[in-house]
Order: structure tokens, then C-alpha cells, then sequence
């Protein structure tokens, strides 16, 4: 492979900060990376991220992490696969690749940027892309237990002249929550409240794909994802006594 075909793009995730480092989501992230790892993609092949993994699922092997789901992190099968999908996003971007479906998640990730994660669920969200090089592609991705590295790298045709792509994301604004909505559960005992989910301010970010020439002069600058991470209101049940002050 190395013989007819160049490095084109590599992007580098960590897992090394808790709760990312969970050890059931790390069995998910090396589950998921060798269902990548070695792909070949023809010219005009598109990449399916949640036909390529399968269903999440016990039967299909995957364990229980924490993911995203209605607003807060709860356990689910597969969590943890996000952090491959959004190290691979970086990397088709990087590759000049076209994408024809990504997705933010609900809130930011800690182990990218604002505005450079892609969600997946099982028979949801996905994250597709076309190989649109002209050329045969090879996806290689590698998890690098020790150093706690997710590491997903493109080989191909490269890109013309010695051009390489950066890509740059900014927090551009906030989205103010309403703040906790309170609900009345009359089996609590007096005094007692239960966040069923936490309040979150929603944000705004933009990503750019920043092509630059051989010799790292600035070619162009293009808008690529404007995103919205959307306010979370908080969910909260309260005791009567707390209801009716």
C-alpha cells in the first residue's frame, strides 16, 4: 500500500481524561476503530459509519458506556463509538473528502474541539461521507491503549501540489437555558429534590477548512459547519413541601 499510495490526512483523539477513559467505552472505541481499520473505499464509494459498525447492541458485542441521550448521559450499549466518528469526521475533512451527512452532538465534547464532533446512533443520526478523490482510499484506525490515542489516518491520492488542509473552530455565542423546571413527585419525602437532568447553556460555533499551500501560505479559508448546540432546560422532581412553597 505504502508503495502507490500517500499519507493524505491523520487525526489524533485522546481518551486519556476520565470519563472518557471508562473501561467499557474504551472497549467500544478499539471495537469500533477495527471495524474501520484496513477499509478500502473505490472512487465515488460512500462510507455508511453505522452500516460499517453495525447495530449497537449486546448480541453484537458492544458494552454498556456512558452516552447522550435526551439530554443527559445515560448508559448505553456502544457509548463511546462517538469519539471514532468525530476522529474520523476530522480526518475526511482534512482528506478534502465529501461529507453527506454529520451531525453535532448535543452539547460539546471534551476530546475535540467545539464544532468538530460527529453523533451517531444506532438508526439514527450518522455520519456518511463519498469518496470523492478519483482514487482508492484505505482508512487505518488505531488505539494506542498506553498512551490513550485514538489515531485515524487516510491513505490516498494526495492532494494537489503539495496542498494541505487545517481546520480551525471557534465558540461564536451562548444560548441561555431556562434554567430548571420543576416537577412534583408526591412520593418524595419533604425537602428532597432529584435532578433527573442538568441545566445547559446552549453555544454556536463555526468550523473552517483552512487550505494551505506547500510552503503553509494561507490559499483560502472556507466556512465548512456553522453549528448550534442547542439549551438545555433542567428536569428536576421535588417534594410537595418544595412545589408548593
Amino acid at each position: 500500500i505504502m508503495e502507490t499510495q500517500s499519507l493524505v490526512a491523520q487525526y489524533q483523539t485522546s481518551f486519556a481524561a476520565s470519563p472518557y477513559n471508562a473501561a467499557n467505552r474504551v472497549f467500544n472505541i478499539k471495537k469500533a476503530a477495527r471495524a474501520i481499520n484496513g477499509l478500502v473505499l473505490e472512487a465515488g464509494e460512500e462510507f455508511d459509519c453505522n452500516a460499517v459498525l453495525g447495530d449497537r447492541n449486546a448480541e453484537n458485542g458492544w458494552k454498556e458506556a456512558a452516552g447522550i441521550r435526551n439530554g443527559r448521559y445515560e448508559t448505553e450499549y456502544g457509548g463511546g463509538v462517538c469519539q471514532v466518528s468525530s476522529t474520523l469526521f476530522n480526518a475526511v475533512m482534512m482528506a478534502d473528502l465529501t461529507i453527506t451527512e454529520r451531525h453535532p452532538h448535543s452539547w460539546p465534547m471534551g476530546y475535540v474541539e467545539i464544532g468538530r464532533d460527529a453523533t451517531i446512533s444506532t438508526g439514527g443520526k450518522n455520519f456518511k461521507f463519498i469518496n470523492s478523490s478519483g482514487s482508492r482510499i484505505y482508512l487505518f484506525a488505531h488505539v494506542d491503549e498506553e498512551n490513550k490515542v485514538l489515531t485515524v489516518t487516510i491513505y490516498g491520492k494526495p492532494l494537489p501540489d503539495g496542498m494541505y488542509i487545517e481546520i480551525e473552530s471557534e465558540h461564536t455565542g451562548s444560548i441561555e437555558s431556562a434554567g430548571e423546571i420543576l416537577m412534583l413527585d408526591e412520593s418524595l419525602p419533604f425537602q428532597t429534590r432529584v435532578v433527573e437532568r442538568e441545566a445547559r447553556d446552549g453555544k454556536t460555533a463555526v468550523t473552517y477548512k483552512v487550505y494551505r499551500a506547500k510552503d503553509g501560505s494561507l490559499l483560502r479559508r472556507e466556512v465548512a459547519y456553522e453549528d448550534t448546540y442547542r439549551a438545555i432546560d433542567g428536569l428536576v422532581y421535588v417534594s410537595t413541601d418544595l412545589y408548593y412553597p
